[in-house]
């Protein structure tokens, strides 16, 4: 068990790229990152789009594996800046912490 948790305290961030394509989509760059506040779990996103930067984070009540394999979830299905709020809140309501 001990092992398991020191691999997933490794990789506490995940960073994706976005291609521009035309009219459809800006090239972008999302952070998506986990870290422990008190007896919480801060989730927090980063996007880095032209010249332009904007995070946004949240505050979550649950276990260490809920908050870490919430972020790996976030950053695999490429969930996007302006609606991760809304997919972690119908996901886990009861945890969410808006901040």
């Amino acid at each position: 068990m001990e092992q398991q948790q020191e691999g997933l305290q490794a990789k506490k961030e995940y960073t994706r790229s976005f291609s521009e394509l035309g009219e459809l989509q800006d090239a972008h760059q999302i952070t998506y990152q986990v870290q422990p506040q008190d007896d919480l779990w801060k989730v927090s996103l980063q996007c880095i789009e032209a010249k332009e930067s904007h995070t946004d984070q949240m505050l979550l009540n649950c276990g260490e594996q809920v908050a870490y394999t919430l972020v790996r979830f976030l950053y695999e299905n490429a969930i996007p800046f302006e609606s991760w709020r809304d997919v972690v809140a119908d996901m886990m309501p009861e945890k969410a912490i808006l901040v």
